[in-house]
């Protein structure tokens, strides 16, 4: 189990240590995120329009965890075998109908909360294409910078989103997908 979190937690970093074996490199890196083999390993995607406005995904009343909440667009766990890249591009496509696009990554982070641990891949991409949420979503829309920090803390988002949103709306790169560039 450990060598297979580790592959995925890997599989976009793995260009960046070409000179270090791939088992040194899984529990040099797992160590320095301090992921454990429990730790469930998923991919986000912020999904951008050309004015810089975020697609949120609303959470169907059905779900066990946080339902009827706003949440980042894209949100999918890595199967066994599949890249993060695979995981984040089917994942796309399954929720939102996305494909063919180009996505820069921004972030890694673990989250906690009382029900789960997760190790977070963080994507951004801009799209000219209208999301289409699947039936796995209670739709979904587009919201200002402006829109998404009036609702913070309020229980409109989830908690997942939130703490995100606070740690990448700080990055300069996070900052110029808002900004259109």
């Amino acid at each position: 189990v450990l060598e297979f979190l580790g592959n995925e937690a890997l599989a976009v970093d793995q260009g960046l240590f070409a000179d270090v074996g791939v088992r040194h490199l899984i529990f040099k890196r797992i160590a320095d995120l301090d992921v454990v083999a429990e730790d469930l390993v998923i991919a986000h995607l912020h999904v951008f329009d050309a004015e810089g406005r975020l697609y949120l995904q609303h959470r169907p009343s059905w779900k066990k965890i946080q339902p009827n909440r706003w949440d980042t667009a894209v949100g999918g766990h890595i199967g066994y075998g599949e890249t993060v890249a695979e995981a984040l591009e089917r994942e796309a496509y399954e929720e939102l109908g996305l494909s063919g696009f180009e996505a820069a990554s921004i972030e890694q982070y673990v989250y906690e909360s009382t029900c789960e641990r997760e190790f977070v891949h963080v994507f951004c991409t801009r799209t000219a294409v209208a999301p289409t949420p699947s039936a796995e979503l209670d739709g979904g829309a587009f919201f200002t910078h402006e829109e998404i920090v009036e609702q913070l803390g309020k229980g409109f988002f989830t908690p997942m989103f939130e703490a995100e949103w606070q740690q990448l709306s700080q990055l300069e790169c996070f900052r110029r997908y808002e900004c259109g560039e």
